[in-house]
């Protein structure tokens, strides 16, 4: 099997703009507490429950998307037919024309799921063109990674330890 990742997509970005300014909000109003010696004031506290409620939708809106990496002949002939372009600092960095990854990104798509878990429809053409620039990176970069870096078998610190700590009790 070849390596997977997932990239969240929060569908309803009118939602992350509407979060963002509920962190401002809150970091002000965590200011103006400090400044009045009250940290934990009404204020506060609704600035904050603000923010939670948006991030409960903003994870509702969120739909997550399976990328699987291209077998390894069909990834040496995209890069092949698509060498970065001459002058472009960013293709150069990445060694391949960018703005090709569209492509390959709708070709690595395996999946999509809801915050339940239920299976949905994702077509990568119906939605590449509503995307801002930095939702479309994260699917890029994940492809990139994908099919360029070295695939282990994960291994989490924390589990490890909590596990340990566990089996010494």
């Amino acid at each position: 099997k070849r390596a997977r990742k997932t990239v969240p997509l929060v569908t309803d970005l009118a939602l992350a703009a509407e979060h963002e300014r509920a962190v401002e909000a809150l970091e002000a109003a965590r200011r103006a507490a400090k400044q009045q010696d009250r940290e934990n004031n009404a204020e506060v506290r609704e600035a904050a429950q603000r923010v939670v409620t948006l991030e409960e939708q903003m994870r509702g809106a969120t739909v997550t998307v399976e990328l699987e990496a291209l077998p390894r002949k069909a990834w040496v002939e995209f890069e092949e037919a698509n060498p970065p372009r001459e002058g472009n600092d960013t293709d150069e960095a990445f060694k391949v024309n960018v703005p090709a990854l569209d492509g390959v990104i709708g070709r690595s798509i395996v999946g999509a799921t809801t915050p339940d878990g239920e299976a949905v429809e994702f077509e990568w053409a119906d939605v590449t063109e509503e995307l801002s620039q930095r939702q479309w990176e994260s699917f890029a970069l994940a492809v990139l990674q994908l099919n360029r870096a070295v695939s282990e078998a994960p291994f989490s610190l924390l589990a490890s330890a909590v596990t340990r700590h566990s089996d010494a009790t």
